[in-house]
């Protein structure tokens, strides 16, 4: 089913809102990450900081340390400390409010991907629509991308369903060129 693009653009900007807005955090009663999420925002402050994620720590996991590298995922804090230190240089100081707003932006992400991925995959606007809504309130999405978690679950969600809207143009449009 084919809408017309003003219809689409603010369908999907309402789901997108609608993700943040499921995903608000009142910062008065959780202004801190708490457990794993806090080590991983730690790790993300060193990459910042410019230390290698395989130098030894004594700041998590105290009095042995730790080695970010070998006992955990480096990838998300290597993307997110790189983000800390670009949001440094324009002024911002507070790694919590970037992270969360780099968590905000992955649920955006997210939501753009399934509408993406699906209007790709069945060639049908209103079902895609329809998936981008579903991902904005589905509570295991929710929970995955809520402004008070900082996991690695993050980028993966949104890039999977955004690399799956790709692949499947690029399959379209190699039959169209074959034709």
């Amino acid at each position: 089913m084919r809408l017309p693009p003003s219809i689409t653009v603010t369908a999907v900007a309402a789901c997108a809102v609608l993700a943040l807005a499921q995903r608000h955090v009142d910062l008065r009663l959780q202004p801190y990450y708490r457990g794993g999420d806090a080590v991983r925002l730690l790790r993300a402050q060193r990459v910042a900081e410019g230390v290698s994620p395989v130098q030894h720590t004594r700041r998590v996991g105290w009095p042995e340390g730790v080695v970010p590298a070998r006992d955990g995922a480096t990838g998300l804090d290597g993307l997110a400390g790189a983000l800390l230190r670009a949001a440094h240089w324009f002024g911002a100081s507070d790694a919590r409010a970037v992270t969360r707003a780099m968590t905000g932006g992955f649920a955006v992400l997210l939501v753009l991907g399934a509408w993406a991925g699906m209007r790709a995959l069945w060639r049908c606007e209103a079902a895609a629509l329809a998936a981008a809504a579903m991902v904005a309130v589905f509570a295991p999405f929710v929970e995955a991308t809520d402004l008070a978690t900082f996991g690695p679950a993050l980028p993966a969600l949104g890039l999977v369903a955004l690399g799956g809207a790709a692949a499947r143009r690029n399959r379209a449009n190699e039959y169209i060129r074959r034709k």
